[in-house]
């Protein structure tokens, strides 16, 4: 006798994620969806994701002295407990030749030998649009780029430039629909509070990602397709939440990860 069994998962994300392995639709229909979406949210956020060659003379032979980030990595700094000096981790806690850590590092200032936990990380105070106050959250900073130009794939030191973009797009005020949620309680949830000030989920995303997100989604919520096919490209951005947060790892050591949202190939 034929028997229908229902399954079920006490966790709502694998409910859902079984739910996207049984969902059937049309692959064409959704890809022309996807792509029309995405070049319209390309044409706003494009020059979000942009940086200058450090071989801009090569890069001109293909006229253009634009690259496309692929990802930025982003560096804590801590605060010396005897002179007060900001350290960045990753210029003198992080071995370069290994891709490992360092039990300990000196100061730049005075040469104190510190350990990560032996000191204080450093705070910002920043206005944060969704919450509409001023909030503090653990100081990082840009410290190394990954672009690709149509000479290949190459890592760059931020300059003043990059700088300046991350600056711009940090001033802005997302014009989208952003979930605000505070974190529950719990072991997990209580590290990233503890350590860097994170209260809310939109703080686990620089604003460039959670910009890029935010529209995306929109354009998904507009867009005059069918339920079916709208639930997949939802699927697609919540797929990749992991890798455009901050809770993504960088390994100095690993292959060149591509983790931009928003990369495209300079290729035709």
């Amino acid at each position: 006798m034929y028997k229908r069994q229902v399954l079920s998962d006490l966790a709502p994300a694998a409910t859902y994620i079984a739910s996207l392995y049984n969902h059937t639709i049309d692959t064409n229909k959704f890809d022309a969806d996807f792509h029309r979406i995405l070049n319209k949210v390309l044409k706003e956020c494009s020059w979000m994701y942009e940086t200058t060659p450090e071989r801009s003379e090569q890069a001109s032979l293909f006229g253009s002295n634009k690259a496309h980030v692929v990802y930025t990595v982003w560096s804590d700094v801590f605060i010396c407990p005897h002179c007060g000096e900001e350290v960045i981790f990753w210029d003198h806690g992080v071995d370069h030749e290994t891709g490992g850590v360092k039990d300990s590092f000196k100061c730049p200032k005075c040469g104190l030998e510190m350990t990560k936990k032996g000191s204080k990380r450093a705070v910002t105070s920043i206005f944060d649009d969704q919450l509409g106050a001023v909030t503090q959250i653990g100081k990082q900073v840009p410290v190394l780029i990954a672009y690709e130009d149509s000479t290949g794939e190459h890592l760059k030191k931020p300059d003043d430039e990059d700088l300046a973009l991350i600056e711009k797009i940090e001033s802005l005020t997302i014009p989208y629909w952003v979930p605000v949620h505070k974190t529950p309680n719990g072991f997990n949830t209580e590290q990233p509070r503890r350590s860097h000030g994170i209260n809310y989920v939109h703080q686990f995303f620089t604003k460039r990602s959670l910009y890029v997100i935010a529209a995306l989604w929109d354009e998904i919520e507009r867009c005059d397709t069918d339920k079916e096919s709208k639930i997949a490209l939802k699927a697609v951005i919540t797929g990749v939440m992991m890798g455009v947060s901050k809770l993504q790892r960088f390994r100095l050591n690993s292959t060149f990860p591509n983790i931009c949202l928003l990369y495209t190939s300079p290729s035709p």
